[in-house]
C-alpha cells in the first residue's frame, strides 16, 4: 500500500511517529522525526494537502526519576527503548509542535495520557511491554 495510490481515493493523509519505533530517528528524542513523517507523506501522496500527524509521543520513566533506556519486548523480540523523564517529555513535545505548527497550524490539537494501573503490569502485555505502561501521545486533529 502506497501513500500515492490511496491519496486520491481518501480524505485526508493521516501519519503516526514515534521515534522510538523508527531506525532512521537520530535518538529517542528527535524532535524532527514527527515534523519529517508529515513532510514526507504530504509529499509523497501528491493531493497537495496537509498530513494529518494523528499521534506522536513516547513512554514516560516514574514521576520525579530520571530518562533511561531499558531493553523491552517488541513484538517478540528485545529492542531498546526509553523511558523519557517529564522534564524532557515536556522539551520534546514543545519542540515538535513547534515545528509542526511551521508546516501545518492545525485546528485543535488534544493530548491523550493513558496510563495503566500499576495493578495490571504483571500481566500480558504490559509484563514483557514496558513501555505501554505509561505511554504518553498526542495528537493533532484538524476539524
Amino acid at each position: 500500500m502506497r501513500v500515492d495510490d490511496l491519496a486520491s481515493i481518501v480524505d485526508e493523509d493521516v501519519m503516526h511517529a514515534y521515534p522510538l519505533y523508527s531506525d532512521f530517528a537520530r535518538s529517542f528524542l528527535d524532535p524532527e522525526l514527527v515534523p519529517f513523517s508529515c513532510a514526507l507523506t504530504a509529499g509523497l501522496s501528491g493531493a497537495g494537502r496537509r498530513t494529518l500527524m494523528q499521534e506522536f509521543g513516547m513512554c514516560t520513566a516514574a514521576v520525579g526519576s530520571a530518562g533511561r533506556t531499558i531493553t523491552d519486548d517488541f513484538l517478540g523480540s528485545p529492542r531498546s527503548q526509553y523511558l523519557a523523564s517529564e522534564e524532557e517529555q515536556a522539551s520534546y513535545y514543545e519542540a515538535v509542535l513547534e515545528r509542526l505548527l511551521i508546516l501545518a497550524p492545525p485546528e485543535r490539537m488534544r493530548g491523550v495520557m493513558p496510563d495503566y494501573d500499576a495493578r495490571l503490569f504483571s500481566l500480558p502485555p504490559l509484563a514483557t511491554a514496558v513501555r505501554e505502561r505509561t505511554f504518553r501521545a498526542r495528537s493533532s486533529q484538524r476539524k
